[in-house]
């Protein structure tokens, strides 16, 4: 069998093929990381040398793995984009696996497990996010991973699957909080399963031993659990982490609702999805209540995104593999239902369709007026995606499979490359003052005061272990006003330059011209989504003796 046989035979691995591609022709894409990418760096680092910041209020497990780098002089970032793209590899194979099994009583499984994969594989909001060095994506491979084990024996009749379970679930644990979220999504799954097994129709014969078996199984899963994650209890108490106080600073509102919901709406990559979900809600409850684990993991996850807002819509990564076994049951669903009378289908030739016309309208007005990062920050492109999804409308309309899904695989992939394409320049300015900064040929020696908030400045004036060495010396300070920026007050500090950008605050102004002590070395910018960014590198010059 010649590989093109090979392919229409196995289509599922075209499209691995085409994921790990295009995951490896955009390891670099992104100049620099997220600021929290350089902080879980950081901690690796000081893995490294057997220890751990105590600043640091991620778990430990993710940088733990990052600091298992096989060189020494290897960058750390280059490392960290490597393992990613390690891990997409290991989510796209273990989501078909799960595919395979959540499907294989179904059947047209081999076709449900397809579209299952083309909505994962460039899922604009899971590729974004498996190409930072963030530890979402590998918080959702431990997720699946329990779900297979889940899936495997649902009736839970070996220890190894307890075993197994509660090892991922302290893995989990120590990767992100949300670990937590999926220890009680699996205990409740196994007692509520329990109580299904009773028959309420002869509660006189309810004894202690029926009563046992109902504990039996989520005691046991929790006792093995617990016994995994004490160690890590008691170094670092789990009540006492920062992330409760985060969510008090955040407000509350309708437009934070509103992003909220426009964010999970087109969490997809194409507008009429959830209109799916509406016009086969009955399936998609079907589905959960055949998978009572993946809903109440759902369920509880999509509430802490709720409570966490400003994560939106990162937190959504570990659920978006389980919207969409749903998802595809009710795409497929609707175009077998060629020959079902409007009584009898789910969801009538016409009003589906309409329900995806006012989708993509309020897509469009949303990114119009709320302009969410994530779903498209160039609103010339958002027309082109809703101009695609408008186009699949008459397909949608005629129940014709093949150039439905063609149609939304390149709404998919062009709302992926949009994203991608405008935050692949996030914090550039600062990376090249910075590169400017750590050059040898500059000959820049001293204390470097940035105003940068974000950990970039951090990680390569002070903690990137493979940059050249030399007498520099990185610290913040926060600007606040005029003041701080006088000579008297930098010779206070002992600032030898400035590392100075508006990358926080594109409203940020400073003239610069007007303090003869202050002069800049060099500047840097860059327009992005419209608004102009820059940095400077100032140096602080001695005042004049003539």
């Amino acid at each position: 069998m010649n590989l093109l046989q090979r392919l229409k035979a196995k289509p599922q691995l075209l499209l691995f093929a085409l994921f790990f591609a295009f995951h490896l022709l955009l390891l670099n894409v992104n100049y620099v990381e997220w600021g929290d990418s350089y902080r879980i760096l950081r901690a690796s680092e000081y893995i490294r040398d057997f220890s751990y910041p105590l600043d640091e209020k991620r778990p430990p497990l993710y940088s733990a793995l990052l600091a298992l780098r096989p060189l020494k002089d290897l960058d750390p970032v280059f490392w960290g984009k490597v393992f990613m793209l390690a891990v997409s590899a290991l989510c796209f194979y273990v989501f078909y696996l799960v595919s395979r099994e959540i499907f294989k009583k179904h059947a047209n499984s081999k076709k449900l497990t397809l579209i299952s994969l083309l909505f994962f594989a460039f899922n604009p909001v899971f590729f974004y996010w498996s190409l930072r060095i963030y530890a979402d994506a590998f918080f959702a491979l431990l997720v699946l991973l329990a779900l297979l084990v889940y899936l495997k024996d649902k009736e839970l009749t070996h220890f190894k699957t307890f075993f197994f379970l509660a090892l991922l679930s302290a893995l989990g644990i120590l990767t992100r909080f949300e670990g937590y979220l999926l220890v009680l999504s699996l205990g409740l799954t196994f007692l509520l399963k329990g109580f299904q097994r009773i028959d309420y129709t002869s509660l006189q014969t309810l004894t202690i031993s029926k009563l046992w078996d109902v504990i039996r199984k989520p005691l046991t899963y929790g006792l093995l659990t617990t016994l995994l994650i004490l160690p890590y209890w008691i170094w670092r108490n789990p009540l006492a982490s920062s992330y409760f106080e985060e969510p008090s600073g955040r407000s509350y509102d309708l437009v934070m609702l509103a992003r909220y919901i426009l964010s999970l709406a087109f969490l997809f990559g194409f507008t009429p999805a959830f209109a799916f979900f509406a016009g086969s809600y009955k399936k998609a409850a079907h589905f959960f209540k055949e998978n009572l684990f993946v809903f109440i993991f759902t369920f509880l996850e999509l509430l802490l995104v709720l409570a966490w807002p400003a994560a939106v819509p990162r937190l959504f990564i570990p659920v978006i593999p389980l919207l969409i076994w749903p998802l595809s049951i009710s795409v497929s669903a609707y175009f077998r239902s060629l020959n079902e009378t409007p009584s009898n289908n789910h969801f009538s030739r016409m009003t589906l369709p309409l329900f995806s016309l006012g989708l993509t309208a309020l897509y469009i007005l949303g990114q119009r007026f709320i302009t969410l990062q994530f779903l498209i920050p160039s609103f010339k492109l958002v027309l082109v995606v809703a101009l695609i999804n408008l186009l699949a409308l008459w397909p949608l309309y005629k129940k014709s499979l093949v150039p439905f899904m063609a149609l939304t695989a390149l709404s998919i992939i062009l709302w992926s490359a949009g994203v991608i394409y405008a935050h692949r320049n996030i914090y550039s300015t600062i990376r090249q003052g910075l590169d400017y900064l750590t050059n040898p040929a500059n000959d820049v020696y001293g204390r470097v005061a940035y105003n940068d908030s974000s950990s970039v400045s951090d990680w390569y004036l002070n903690e990137n272990p493979t940059i050249f060495s030399q007498a520099l010396e990185g610290t913040y300070f926060e600007y606040g006003s005029s003041e701080q920026l006088s000579l008297s007050n930098l010779q206070e500090k002992g600032y030898d330059y400035l590392l100075f950008t508006n990358e926080h605050n594109p409203a940020l102004d400073v003239d610069f011209d007007k303090r003869p002590y202050l002069k800049t070395l060099a500047t840097f910018e860059k327009e992005i989504n419209g608004k102009m960014f820059f940095t400077k590198v100032i140096e602080v010059m001695e005042p004049s003796t003539e």
